[in-house]
């Protein structure tokens, strides 16, 4: 929309024209170039979560359901049940549910194959990646929807 754009306001007696006021154009071209700045972050951020996901693909997935593990405390447990993120293993007389890769990849538990270790930690790396960015999105998404709120009340200011 131009900022040059004239409004019209309905009085008693009629409808008058009014032109926009310098600060009132100085702030519509402010604010139009935050958008334009948001909108290509946002682009950014779409193209780095697409390749962090892609790496994720690419590190592959690693079946866990039968893993044998130690704990500190609990000792030696068996992998008996994944649910997305969520791992359950059972130790002797009890059975405890970890996050996944975060149990393995900060050491709470460890796998008797430690080659797996390093596999983990790749994982929880880029599974904080990928969060960090989600975040950074909706901060983008709400930051712009804000933006253009902002542009609306001053497009329709005389």
């Amino acid at each position: 929309m131009s900022s040059d754009r004239k409004s019209e306001e309905t009085t008693g007696k009629g409808t008058t024209t009014r032109r926009k006021t310098k600060r009132t154009r100085e702030l519509i071209a402010e604010n139009e170039k935050q958008r334009e700045s948001l909108i290509k972050l946002h682009d950014d951020l779409q193209r780095d979560l697409e390749e962090q996901q892609a790496e994720r693909k690419k590190l592959g997935e690693h079946e866990t359901i039968g893993m044998v593990v130690r704990h500190k405390k609990f000792g030696r447990g068996t992998v008996s049940k994944e649910d997305g993120k969520y791992i359950e293993v059972t130790f002797d007389k009890l059975t405890k549910t970890f996050v996944l890769p975060g149990a393995i990849a900060d050491g709470f538990l460890v796998p008797e194959d430690e080659s797996l270790i390093e596999y983990y930690k790749r994982s929880a790396a880029i599974h904080d990646r990928i969060q960090k960015t989600e975040l950074h999105l909706r901060s983008n998404g709400f930051a712009t929807e804000r933006i253009n709120e902002q542009l609306e009340k001053l497009e329709g200011r005389a």
